[in-house]
């Protein structure tokens, strides 16, 4: 980090999470108290005017490292739709997802075949972006996160009709 002359001002510069932060302040003592804030700010892994990214497989994994998590009856559902979404979205920033780029996973997924050799269907598609909503919103109460991107995409509507054949008797 360094303080410096820069014009009528002073410009505090530094590096923080990869990151290079400028800043200008009128007179040196306000330069430095800065410099000592942010600096303890990082010591502290506090500083948020520049977040560390964080990448959607490391977000996943630590949600299913989660005690309540795992306690959950619907674990082994969890991770399979965990597996589809590593897929789509896990070398891909949190900071870069939005509504679209949800969007578009729920259209991709749309148009690939389940296991049984059949179309996904609307109903699979939901349970895996209420996954992943899920996923983002304990990111935010554990503050990793300061937004969902999930807000605002609308689930699939869902075809939860049966065919029935009746039987002679019936």
């Amino acid at each position: 980090m360094a303080v410096r002359r820069f014009g009528k001002g002073w410009q505090a510069d530094f590096y923080a999470y990869s990151k290079r932060v400028r800043r200008v302040f009128p007179c040196r003592r306000e330069a430095r108290a800065y410099e000592g804030r942010v600096k303890a700010s990082i010591r502290e892994d506090r500083y948020l005017d520049v977040k560390r990214e964080i990448f959607f497989k490391q977000l996943s994994d630590w949600y299913l490292s989660l005690e309540d998590v795992k306690r959950k009856r619907s674990f082994g559902r969890d991770q399979r739709s965990i597996e589809k979404l590593d897929n789509f979205f896990g070398t891909r920033p949190i900071h870069h997802l939005a509504a679209s780029v949800i969007t578009e996973y729920q259209a991709r997924r749309l148009g690939e075949m389940s296991y049984r050799g059949k179309p996904t269907s609307p109903a699979t598609v939901n349970r895996e972006v209420s996954c992943l909503r899920t996923i983002f919103n304990k990111a935010i109460l554990d503050g990793k996160l300061e937004r969902n991107p999930t807000r605002g995409v609308k689930l699939l509507r869902e075809n939860n009709q049966r065919e029935r054949i009746l039987s002679s008797h019936e």
